[in-house]
């Protein structure tokens, strides 16, 4: 298969109701949310149904058992209706999933930059981990398949492959408190970055074809400096996941819209979605990645919820975001790439520079992408120069 579809959830917050003492009313809106979005994704134009869930972070509220026991009957259901297996599911903890009444015992947890690395050494997983015990268990209880990182399986962080695409799944609230306390203060490790490359879970897009996924429930303005900018000898953990991966699923800020994808650092896509319930009245939405594992593409489709209408489609206007930067690029077997299109839709234009710059324009019209191929010295930079000049 080489286009699969991707579902992008986040921010679910099963539990909120018990700790935010919410009224009913309240309650059933999230069950007619959510009800009502399996019912727009079973109606969905075959283009679009969903082949893989991923829900990038706040499945629970509280990081405590029932949260977990709400969230399994909902998730049951909507991959039961997408007629999808529990193999094809792919989850990432966020700040809500770990367990929130220790917090005040660890208002202290924010560490100094120089002790982060040390912090997040494989040895201190397991105690840093006790904090998602709730979320860890409901995973193992649901039969998720675990995660692979440093040879050892778990539920927190690490690597799966589905379908031919490379997850990497990274875990941004080992050091959460929650709320805007947090803005600025979010670590996702160099060593966890640095482990991932050394397995090849993590690779330079420029030497592989496969499609890497690298999925973290923090964006990218919630982290603390040293993640975005290198401090002395130590790497900057968000470049170099943006640079060994093609995509970056986030979730956490809520929003009226779904957020414009971002190139990080001239790599990686980021594709932010919002929050699929809070208690706020926000407009909820997520998205729908069509992956094209060929061509190195993506497709997205944005879908909002309105009280008044419910959940709406929309195809995004920009529409393909290439995983590749130009025919550069195109590594293997190029020339026979180029031929092939040729065969297919090309044809051959009379050197006349005027008329070809018209035909060109009128073609770029209907497509994104425009080839033109020719032996060397033909005349093919001087078509691209008039027609630059003609368009500015």
């Amino acid at each position: 298969m080489s286009k699969v579809n991707l579902l992008h959830l986040s921010d679910l917050h099963f539990g909120l109701e018990s700790l935010q003492k919410l009224k009913k009313i309240v309650i059933e809106k999230r069950e007619q949310i959510l009800n009502k979005l399996i019912l727009k994704l079973e109606n969905l134009n075959e283009l679009w149904k969903p082949n893989i869930i991923v829900i990038s972070g706040d499945i629970g509220f509280s990081g405590e058992k029932e949260n977990y026991e709400d969230a399994g009957k909902w998730i049951e259901i909507i991959l039961k209706k997408l007629k999808l297996n529990i193999e094809k599911l792919i989850l990432c903890p966020g700040n809500h999933d770990r367990y929130i009444k220790d917090i005040m015992k660890l208002k202290q947890l924010y560490p100094r930059i120089e002790d982060v690395d040390r912090f997040l050494e494989k040895a201190n997983i397991t105690n840093l981990g006790k904090r998602f015990n709730a979320y860890s268990e409901f995973c193992s209880k649901f039969n998720i398949p675990p995660l692979i990182f440093s040879e050892q399986e778990n539920h927190l962080i690490g690597f799966r492959e589905i379908q031919e695409l490379r997850f990497v799944i990274l875990n941004s609230a080992w050091f959460s408190l929650g709320g805007d306390k947090d803005r600025g203060k979010i670590f996702i490790g160099l060593p966890h970055i640095s482990e991932m490359k050394n397995k090849g879970y993590l690779k330079n897009p420029e030497m592989t074809e496969d499609i890497t996924i690298s999925v973290l429930h923090h964006p990218f303005e919630w982290l603390n400096q040293s993640e975005i900018d290198k401090y002395g000898e130590r790497n900057a953990s968000y470049v170099e996941l943006a640079k060994n991966c093609d995509i970056i699923l986030s979730g956490h800020t809520h929003g009226e819209e779904l957020f414009e994808p971002d190139k990080k650092f001239s790599s990686a896509w980021l594709f932010k979605t919002g929050a699929i319930f809070d208690k706020d009245p926000l407009v909820y939405n997520c998205e729908i990645l069509q992956l094209d594992t060929i061509n190195r593409s993506a497709n997205r489709l944005k879908l909002y919820y309105h009280e008044s209408i419910g959940w709406i489609e929309e195809v995004d206007k920009k529409n393909p975001y290439l995983f590749t930067n130009g025919l550069s690029r195109l590594r293997f077997n190029s020339k026979k790439i180029l031929n092939e299109i040729y065969d297919k839709i090309g044809k051959e234009l009379k050197v006349n520079r005027s008329a070809i710059c018209e035909e060109i324009k009128e073609d770029l019209k209907n497509s994104h992408l425009y080839f033109i191929t020719g032996e060397p010295h033909v005349g093919k930079a001087d078509i691209l120069n008039d027609l630059a000049l003609d368009l500015i």
